[in-house]
């Protein structure tokens, strides 16, 4: 639905009863939802949303212009067994100017994205926490990461691997193809997340339209002071005006 201002999903999918998964699993492949060119003009929350299944594949699907996430996975509210038995694996889909293109929220487990493009969102892959949750041993790995303002964002998680995808022309633009500058341009954000890694990622520089709208360039990876990443090594930049870590409490 293009344009719509309400939340609407493309395809929603909840296996809720008495806080537990009862869905064995879900499997999403092939599908291409379409809420417009782009999220500031497009509709709909997200193109796909799944809770309450042990296991979730979505594979080689297409997400256009949600003014959200292209894929919301999530755990349930207010869960009542064992999260860390269920597993969503994400990989060789495409999201397409959206806010945020795959992304996982509430203490979801066995989290897999491998292997997707990620063109001219905001955010490439969202992971994080609501309502005290914790997102543990997440893979963000093999991913093409194209014209996104940041690549992945990491909020309150423990054992997250961010290893091996590719960045190139960091920056996204709006829907009049000029560059945003809402969200600070950085390829991978920590925020309260621990004993994680940052390793073997290739970051070929900045989309040349972000200078004017991002007059201090671009960073590397920033820490909230709350933050501890284990692992960061044998990452491989070029072509930025600054390279370097931002450490502190935003």
């Amino acid at each position: 639905n293009p344009g719509t201002t309400n939340t609407a999903d493309a395809i929603y999918i909840t296996g809720e009863a008495a806080g537990k998964n009862n869905f064995k699993k879900v499997d999403i492949q092939g599908v291409t939802t379409y809420a417009g060119e782009h999220w500031e003009v497009g509709g709909g929350d997200s193109g796909v949303f799944v809770t309450g299944a042990i296991s979730t594949i979505i594979a080689n699907n297409v997400f256009q212009g949600n003014r959200d996430l292209g894929y919301y996975g999530s755990a349930l509210p207010n869960q009542t067994d064992d999260v860390e038995n269920s597993s969503q694996t994400l990989y060789g889909n495409k999201c397409i100017s959206c806010f945020h293109g795959l992304g996982g929220k509430r203490s979801i487990s066995g989290l897999q994205v491998t292997g997707n493009t990620l063109y001219n969102c905001v955010r490439g892959v969202t992971i994080e926490e609501v309502q005290d949750y914790t997102v543990k041993g997440a893979i963000i790995g093999n991913n093409s990461f194209v014209m996104c303002q940041v690549a992945a964002r990491i909020n309150n998680c423990y054992g997250t691997a961010v290893n091996n995808n590719t960045v190139r022309y960091h920056g996204c633009l709006d829907s009049n193809g000029d560059a945003i500058n809402q969200v600070p341009l950085t390829v991978v954000a920590f925020q309260e997340t621990n004993n994680s890694e940052f390793c073997h990622n290739t970051i070929y520089g900045e989309n040349p339209l972000s200078s004017t709208a991002n007059p201090t360039a671009g960073t590397l990876f920033t820490l909230t002071s709350d933050s501890n990443v284990n692992k960061v090594a044998d990452n491989d930049c070029s072509n930025w005006r600054r390279l370097g870590t931002a450490l502190g409490d935003s």
